[in-house]
């Protein structure tokens, strides 16, 4: 018997790997099973199914994961997609096609119509525009698409000075060879006569095309073409303009039979002053038929027993804001006599010439002026007309 359990004890040693006594055995064929993914079952007893093959992170959709192709980790909800790969790298359902999000696919795709997918504004139904961009996808740009919009009107300039003539006109992107934006030019074969030229005085062209052919300035220190209102007068011819620097005159002036613009040259009316009680007579005697005569932006000071303005013998004239001071005929405040035709607009008056502009007959102007950029736009358009 001892022999017999000798013998036992020497198999038992033997059957252990460690040499030592191991009741319970390891299960290798479990530890080195294939995993079978998205069945459900641990196959190689690890504690649990294989969910997420590529490793990206994300469970298959074949295990009610959000990883639509869990053998590519490039492939997830949150991976970057990349544009007409035909690859859904996000997992939203479709490759990417429209990156400007317009509506309408690349031209990189089949059946695509969008010519610049990076660009919203450019789409098969967008509007074509000035901006060197086929903004409708139609393979014409600009001045080639006949239906562009916001084109610039550009005007002819045959004598090369930089202004346009306003009848030789062209809309177009951009500007035809010997066009300029500028409409301006009131003789386009002379480079010497545009609005920013000098005005010649008593030549008979209007150089500087701003109505007038001939331009006169009239200082009372000397420093313009004439030092009294009478002289430049007499000097001018029909269709002159007369400008006055700020000052007092103290004369009265007779226009006879002569279209003349004679306008105040200071910042306010009352810069420039006729002071005709001074020569005791009207600031300004306008007759004749053939007399077309306009005033603006000075105060004219009748003398004691006249009136501002006498327009006489079928004569017109325009009086634009003028203020009137002092006091006239029969000692009332005596502004226009006239027995042709006139036009009175803005004028003001005051009993007394260094009158404050508020007030009544005891010393305030009776009604404001415009200002003088108004004053001389509105010539300006009147020489225009001429």
């Amino acid at each position: 018997m001892q022999g017999s359990s000798n013998m036992l004890l020497a198999v038992v040693f033997a059957a252990s790997s460690s040499g030592c006594f191991d009741p319970k055995p390891a299960d290798t064929a479990c530890e080195s099973a294939t995993e079978i993914p998205y069945d459900g079952i641990d196959q190689d007893c690890d504690g649990a199914d294989l969910t997420d093959v590529d490793g990206d992170g994300y469970d298959s959709v074949e295990a009610e994961g959000d990883d639509c192709d869990d053998d590519d980790a490039a492939s997830h909800p949150d991976a970057n997609e990349t544009a007409y790969d035909g690859v859904d790298q996000d997992c939203d359902g479709v490759d990417l096609t429209d990156v400007d999000g317009d509506g309408y696919d690349s031209v990189e795709v089949d059946g695509g119509t969008d010519c610049d997918d990076e660009d919203a504004d450019a789409n098969p139904d967008a509007t074509e525009v000035c901006d060197s961009i086929d903004n409708d996808c139609d393979g014409l740009v600009d001045d080639d698409d006949p239906g562009v919009t916001g084109r610039t009107m550009w005007y002819a300039d045959s004598d090369g000075d930089s202004y346009g003539d306003a009848s030789v006109q062209s809309p177009a992107c951009d500007p035809p060879s010997g066009y300029v934006e500028d409409d301006s030019d009131c003789d386009d074969s002379d480079a010497s006569i545009n609005p920013g030229a000098t005005e010649i005085t008593g030549d008979g062209i209007d150089q500087d095309c701003n109505g007038y052919e001939d331009e006169y300035l009239v200082c009372a220190d000397g420093s313009g073409d004439f030092s009294t209102i009478q002289d430049a007068v007499d000097a001018a011819s029909d269709g002159s303009f007369i400008e006055l620097c700020p000052g007092t005159y103290e004369e009265y002036v007779t226009i006879e039979d002569m279209e003349l613009t004679i306008i105040g040259g200071g910042d306010h009316p009352e810069d420039v002053v006729l002071d005709g009680h001074s020569a005791g007579s009207a600031g300004f005697v306008i007759s004749g038929r053939a007399a077309n005569v306009t005033l603006h932006w000075m105060t004219i000071q009748p003398g004691s027993d006249a009136a501002g303005v006498r327009v006489e013998d079928e004569a017109v004239a325009t009086i634009d804001t003028i203020d009137f001071c002092g006091s006239g005929w029969d000692g009332s405040l005596y502004v226009v006599y006239t027995d042709g035709n006139c036009t009175v607009a803005n004028i003001s008056r005051s009993w007394f010439c260094d009158a404050p502009r508020a007030g009544d007959r005891t010393g305030r102007r009776q009604a404001a002026t415009p200002n003088r950029s108004e004053g001389q736009q509105a010539l300006s358009e009147a020489g225009s007309a001429q």
